[in-house]
């Protein structure tokens, strides 16, 4: 009832403002036409490829019959249930006066020109994703509205090169990335818009495997633990669930820092057994995860709960702004004013606890199983591999971006030796490396200008062909003899009271003990 009287409101303020035609053009503007085309003249360029006013009467027609049912009345997908449609809606029009029974007998059935079909536009996942935020905020008004997303088309491209440059077989592959308040720069929700329009950044709920250890690690550090506290890395041997490090690799007595950095298995199931299970999940919470999680069930610690790749970003994206929750929107946010920071429900991780997050976070990058993603700027991330391969994931952040890779198959098979340190970490790095300032590897070092050299007494020596090695000094019983890949050198020395001869010649380093003779053996 509150629902209709509010419509009722609505109604009598259109009938007050605008006319008829008005209402109308307002409602075809916006109105879905099926293949994610919206709006009168985008319908009519992407079926007939011409302008409304060019239309023909059949064509006008079928489009009015598609509003019904877009999904099933689409003329490229279902010709026959659209051109029945669009009979029924000429025989209104003569119902209604518009035309006679003989024009509209008359009218042949148009066939489509798609020629934007192969062209969609970038960004297809994220205007999907868009939508509905787009008419939250619009739904107060009924004027004409041109609205701002936050997609950068430049980080739209070079997150569809990442992806088009990784070896994915037949693989599926997702990407988000954001802006540590929540603002969404690039989305890629599969390989093909065209062949799925399926978003696996917000709408697949995969197990994250590693990169929940993120909450793990949170709960630890809220109950008072350090990034230099020892845990325990031996085998479970006591207890229904035992879970296995990967490659059986086990190191006694480490760091809560040695064994992030690892992806420590038995670690991560100590510390959820310590901590509890509702630190663990109110850790979670607190960065903003809504999907479902299991309780009381150690095997969360290793993420066998699904997540979408948006939240699970969003979380790290937490981490990285110090403010908790952080929410992913497709339009910039207003300014806050006084009253906002009053009642915002966001909050700091608390004194030292983000400090303590970003030190694990960026030992899996420099040290761990992250080391694919490491850039020329400070990166902090984690890797995460679901059982059996089946996920394969790489969420992290450097400068401004949080960014988070997934990969994986729709079918839930395995990946074929792709695990979160690989490829995710790897196309997260190659994405970062365009993204950020400064974060592409550095530049080969030009080569230092070659210092004068004394001519040889005994005659030049032939050069070796070694162009990728630099000048290397070796170090014999305090003497330095220094090899130039461009002329050889020969010096007689002692190595531990023995009587040597080096020599740098065509067949490399050669190194020969004289005898009391001074004859080489």
């Amino acid at each position: 009832m509150t629902r209709k009287a509010r419509e009722m409101l609505i109604a009598f303020w259109l009938e007050a403002r605008l006319s008829k035609d008005e209402i109308l053009e307002r409602y075809l503007s916006n109105a879905y036409f099926g293949e994610n085309i919206y709006g009168l003249r985008a319908a009519s360029m992407y079926y007939f490829y011409r302008k409304p006013e060019n239309l023909t009467l059949a064509q006008a027609a079928m489009l009015a019959g598609v509003v019904q049912s877009p999904s099933r009345l689409a003329p490229t997908r279902h010709p026959k249930n659209a051109a029945k449609r669009a009979k029924m809606v000429l025989n209104a029009m003569v119902a209604a006066g518009y035309l006679t029974k003989a024009e509209a007998a008359a009218v042949r059935m148009p066939r489509t020109d798609v020629r934007l079909k192969n062209d969609l536009p970038s960004g297809t996942y994220f205007a999907d994703w868009a939508m509905p935020q787009a008419r939250d905020v619009t739904e107060q008004s009924y004027a004409k509205q041109t609205i701002a997303t936050t997609l950068d088309s430049k980080l739209q491209e070079a997150a569809r090169r990442a992806i088009g440059r990784a070896n994915l077989g037949k693989a599926q592959v997702a990407l988000v990335a954001m802006r540590t308040n929540g603002e969404v720069v690039a989305m890629i929700g599969g390989r093909s818009y065209k062949d799925s329009a399926f978003n696996r950044v917000t709408q697949a709920r995969r197990q994250p495997g590693s990169t929940f250890k993120l909450f793990v690690y949170l709960a630890a550090i809220r109950a008072g633990m350090t990034p230099d506290d020892k845990i325990d890395d031996n085998p479970i041997e006591t207890g229904l669930y035992r879970p296995k490090n990967s490659g059986d690799s086990y190191h006694g007595a480490i760091t809560l820092r040695e064994a992030f950095s690892r992806s420590s298995n038995v670690a991560a199931v100590r510390l959820y057994n310590k901590v509890g299970s509702a630190a663990v999940l109110r850790a979670a919470r607190d960065l903003g995860i809504e999907s479902p999680l299991a309780r009381d069930d150690p095997s969360l610690a290793l993420g066998t709960s699904g997540v979408t790749l948006l939240e699970l970003t969003s979380a790290y994206a937490a981490i990285a702004a110090d403010n908790r929750p952080v929410t992913p929107t497709a339009f910039a946010p207003e300014a806050p004013g006084w009253f906002d920071y009053v009642t915002n429900p966001q909050r700091s991780l608390g004194r030292g606890q983000q400090e303590m997050m970003e030190d694990l976070l960026s030992s899996a990058v420099r040290d761990g199983t992250g080391r694919n993603a490491r850039l020329r700027i400070p990166s902090f991330g984690k890797t995460g591999t679901s059982q059996d391969n089946r996920d394969a994931l790489f969420v992290g952040y450097a400068g401004d971006l949080v960014v988070g890779v997934w990969v994986g198959n729709d079918d839930n098979t395995p990946l074929k030796g792709v695990n979160g340190g690989g490829m995710p970490a790897r196309i997260w790095a190659d994405f970062m490396a365009r993204a950020v300032a400064g974060a592409a590897p550095a530049a080969a070092p030009r080569p230092k200008p070659k210092p004068a050299q004394e001519p040889d007494p005994e005659g030049p020596v032939e050069p070796l062909d070694l162009p990728d090695i630099p000048d290397l000094p070796i170090g014999i019983e305090g003497a330095e003899i220094r090899i130039n890949r461009e002329k050889g050198l020969s010096v007689s020395t002692e190595i531990e009271g023995v009587p040597v001869d080096v020599t740098l010649g065509k067949e490399g380093l050669d190194v020969r003990q004289r005898d009391q003779t001074n004859k080489p053996r």
